[in-house]
């Protein structure tokens, strides 16, 4: 029997108080793997430019994967952008580590991780 187990941190609200921008990772099963998307919403002092990174390492039997999405988008207060999606595949006993930072300003306002386990069981 398979299951996947999905862990997520929130590490934002130690790094800004009052950040331009927050983040969102979504992990949704998908033929074949697991669609990853990120968002980023405008916050308490947007509008501004920010930079949102998200990168994904892909751990298993064969080794590790890391893939990485960089954009830079203008955000307003409450409104969301989707800054990345992906495909991939998990292979048994795999392991996904997911991480969005978003900077503004040469500075890390925001950071959500995810950690996406493959077990499989008798």
């Amino acid at each position: 029997m398979r299951h996947v187990a999905c862990i997520a941190a929130f590490t934002g609200s130690a790094i800004a108080a009052e950040p331009a921008a927050i983040g969102s990772i979504g992990v949704t099963p998908s033929e074949g793997g697991l669609t990853i998307s990120a968002d980023v919403m405008g916050y308490a002092n947007a509008p501004a430019t920010v930079e949102a990174t998200l990168e994904i390492v892909r751990t298993d039997t064969n080794g590790s994967v890391r893939t990485r999405q960089v954009k830079t988008v203008e955000v307003t207060a409450g409104e969301t952008s989707r800054v990345a999606q992906t495909s991939v595949s998990m292979a048994p006993d795999g392991t996904l580590d997911i991480e969005l930072i978003i900077r503004h300003a040469d500075s890390v306002i925001h950071r959500v991780t995810h950690r996406v386990v493959n077990e499989t069981t008798d």
